[in-house]
């Protein structure tokens, strides 16, 4: 008897796995040229379309297109593998995900007729990328480039395959509640302390942030933090505890640069951006946010 229910627990939680894929859609929209205006009357919309929210950069915060409603949607059951890779010349990650026969033919067509349209592609809502449409995708794979870490995971989540990339471990959260031990003791080269305080001091919307942050880049990170507590003051940061290091030229030399990975979440823990942050290994300063 517990052997059989041992089993039927099993069975449950691989049916709840694969009905998760299945029920994930990739949605292809098409975006309209007609710009979108607050407050704007239905009667100016352009035919079939209508609002489409999602979220661009910390510059301009959520942007809003009109898109038409019914694009083409290709469910999870019509997926029939994905694979991730990494760009030789940006060294950003690259999706390639593969269709079946019949999604294939549906995209091919999709593709031939939306020639020099701007396509909006989601993943269950989630935008992967806005993008003009040069040629036809005939095939039936589609390789998508110069993607954000968080494009990656989230395309990783929908479809149930974490295992083919390196996903994120040993995070720590940030929030407007957060308390953080010796916070104005900052180890100078413990550059993921640095960063912990530097959005600590953000989302409890103190002017403490500039002294991490290098004199060049205080413009541009004033300008992020408007965004962020305008449009996200409630979102949860998380801090990866491992950052990466890359070569980057300054003034003519090669420097390894330390880089801390960090998340983005709403109130309902879903990760919706990540970005980089960059510090100088001399001073510990920020050096920007990518």
């Amino acid at each position: 008897m517990k052997k059989n229910f041992i089993c039927l627990i099993v069975f449950l939680l691989a049916a709840s796995v694969f009905a998760q894929i299945d029920s994930s859609v990739i949605t292809f929209r098409v975006v309209s040229s007609v710009p979108y205006e607050t407050g704007m009357s239905k009667e100016r919309w352009p035919a079939d379309c209508e609002p489409f929210t999602f979220f661009s950069d910390f510059f301009t915060g959520n942007k809003t297109v009109f898109a038409e409603r019914n694009g083409l949607a290709i469910s999870g059951c019509d997926v029939d593998s994905i694979d991730f890779s990494v760009e030789e010349i940006t060294g950003l990650p690259c999706v390639y995900i593969n269709f079946s026969a019949d999604a294939a033919d549906r995209f091919a067509t999709f593709t031939q007729n939306n020639v020099g349209n701007s396509i909006a592609m989601d993943v269950n809502g989630f935008v992967i990328f806005t993008a003009q449409l040069c040629t036809p995708i005939v095939g039936g794979r589609l390789q998508i480039g110069n993607l954000s870490r968080n494009t990656v995971y989230h395309v990783a989540e929908a479809f149930d395959c974490k295992d083919k990339i390196e996903y994120p471990a040993n995070l720590q959260k940030i929030g407007p509640e957060t308390k953080i031990t010796s916070y104005d003791e900052t180890d100078l080269k413990d550059f993921n302390q640095v960063c912990m305080n530097f959005f600590y001091s953000l989302l409890n919307d103190t002017d403490d942030f500039e002294k991490y942050v290098a004199p060049d880049s205080l413009k541009y990170v004033k300008k992020y933090r408007e965004v962020l507590l305008r449009d996200y003051k409630n979102c949860t940061v998380r801090v990866e505890s491992e950052g990466d290091v890359y070569s980057r030229m300054l003034n003519h030399v090669y420097y390894h640069i330390p880089t801390v990975n960090v998340y983005f979440e709403l109130q309902n823990d879903s990760i919706f951006y990540v970005g980089e942050v960059v510090v100088n290994p001399n001073t510990s300063e920020i050096l920007t946010l990518r």
